[in-house]
């Protein structure tokens, strides 16, 4: 499972759509540490079905597999109306099994900009009667990969999120439905960067 940091969602599909890419072009852009959105932004990571009972589901819906995307219960009503987002992550963790221990390791790109993840969004009502958005990033077979092949347990797929280019930001949100498979493909190994980035020891 792919874990990214200063993950941020956007509603790219409501009202005045162009300005909340625009906010997130100019979010984007920056190479700060932090993201902040003038938009609206997600309130959970790990999508929520509106046929939740309640937010433990978040903790298995991170990633969706694009494979299965559009048959999952928790995903496949975002897929089938186009719920379609950008999630910017300055960098996403994967465990390295080298040493026979998973070890954490940090890509990014090796530009430093931040990347755009493809994503889906969705809405969930609270039993209090609030709005609650949250999000998923989509994952494509990695096997083969020459930076992803190194992570998950040598027996395990490998996998990755689906990076953008930026050429593709608007057209992902854009695009009619048939087409959203056309974004779903590997980003080039030669512009990311891995790195050993182990967890601080906790203190006693």
């Amino acid at each position: 499972m792919a874990d990214c940091s200063d993950a941020h969602s956007h509603d790219a599909q409501r009202k005045s759509p162009s300005a909340n890419r625009r906010n997130f072009l100019q979010a984007l852009a920056g190479a700060g540490a932090a993201i902040s959105f003038s938009s609206k932004i997600a309130n959970a990571q790990g999508e929520i079905g509106y046929w939740a009972k309640d937010l433990t589901v978040a903790r298995r819906t991170y990633n969706a597999r694009s494979e299965t995307v559009a048959e999952k219960p928790s995903f496949r009503d975002a897929w089938l109306h186009g719920h379609r987002c950008i999630i910017p992550c300055e960098s996403i963790f994967e465990p390295n099994w080298k040493t026979g221990k998973a070890v954490r390791w940090r890509i990014r790109r090796k530009d430093s900009v931040p990347m755009g993840v493809a994503g889906l969004w969705g809405t969930w009502r609270t039993p209090d009667g609030r709005d609650l958005m949250s999000f998923t990033m989509l994952t494509i077979n990695a096997d083969g990969h020459e930076v992803m092949k190194h992570f998950h347990k040598p027996e395990d797929e490998k996998r990755m999120v689906v990076i953008l280019d930026e050429s593709d930001y608007d057209s992902w949100l854009d695009a009619p439905r048939e087409a959203m498979p056309d974004f779903l493909t590997r980003y080039r190994a030669d512009a990311l960067v891995a790195e050993p980035a182990p967890r601080p020891a906790r203190s006693r």
